[in-house]
Formats: C-alpha cells, structure tokens, sequence
C-alpha cells in the first residue's frame, strides 16, 4: 500500500518535471525561430499582435477547412480566450517551477514546503488536462464532424513536421 501511495505521489512531480525539462528544451530552440512566439516575446506582444495571430490562424484554417463567415468569427474568439488561458497557466507554471528551484532540503519546513509543491503540481497538471479537454469540446461545437477530424489531421501533421524542423523526432530527449 506504501509504495502504490508513494507511486501516486511522485508521479505527477515527475510528469511535471519532465514537461518543465522539454519546456525548456522546447523554449531554446524558439529563441532561434525568428516567428515571434520564443522565451520572453509574450512580455513584448501586445493584445493587439496576439489578436493578429489569433487572425492569421483563422485564415488559414478557413481555407483548409472552409469555415464559414460564423464559424471564422467563433474560432477567433476561441483562440483569443485560449491565448490568454495558456498565458495564466504559462506564469502560474514559472511560478511553480521558481518555487521548487528555491526549496532548500535543510530548511525545517521542507517536508511541507514540498508536499505544497506536490500539491500544486497536481493542480497544475489537472488544470492543463482540463484546458485540453475544454478547447476539443468548443471545437467540436463550432466545427462539423467533417471539420473536425481534419483539423486533428492537421495538428497531427504539424506536430510530427514541427519536430523535424528542430533536429529531433517526438519522444527523443
């Protein structure tokens, strides 16, 4: 019973810290991409640039996935609600990722400065699953079962090409 307990605990610290890893990984190889969206560009942007991708990126779904007038201006909405989602969970993650590089193991509170730790990275970890599942739910409600699964062949394709770009295959390290 022990170690299902300890095997419970330690796993989400250990997925969040291996996102944190390919984050990272993920963030150095953005900073040599001149699109705009490497570490610390999101502090420059203005609302009206964000809006301006939020945009370009309708307009392109519009033509691979001939969205009409309605669902273009859905899909703008969306994608500037989400914007701003990922923007508080992106300072909530650096937060937390701040907080564990400052925990000291010989501080007296160390056991409960790291079970908050654990805790938060269950939330955190609970939250972008939730956030995931949510955006696939509007999706669902603004574009046809047509739509749909080609917008998920996109995103598959764009993954796999977008790996490449960068020098390595998804699930490399």
């Amino acid at each position: 019973m022990k170690k299902l307990t300890i095997a419970m605990i330690t796993a989400p610290i250990l997925l969040a810290g291996a996102a944190a890893f390919a984050s990272m990984h993920n963030n150095d190889d953005n900073e040599k991409c001149d699109r705009g969206h490497g570490h610390g560009h999101e502090d420059r942007m203005h609302k009206s640039d964000k809006g301006d991708r939020a945009e370009r990126m309708v307009e392109r779904m519009s033509k691979r996935l001939e969205l009409s007038d309605e669902q273009q201006v859905a899909m703008k909405k969306l994608f500037n609600d989400k914007q701003e989602q990922h923007q508080t969970m992106r300072t909530e993650m650096q937060n937390f990722h701040q907080a564990t590089r400052n925990l000291d193991p010989n501080a007296a509170d160390y056991d409960k400065s790291l079970a908050e730790a654990k805790r938060i990275a269950a939330d955190l970890a609970v939250k972008k699953v939730d956030q995931k599942v949510s955006m696939k739910a509007e999706l669902s409600k603004i574009l046809t079962a047509e739509q749909l699964s080609k917008f998920e062949d996109m995103r598959e394709r764009h993954g796999e090409g977008h790996g490449k770009k960068h020098g390595y295959k998804h699930g490399d390290k």
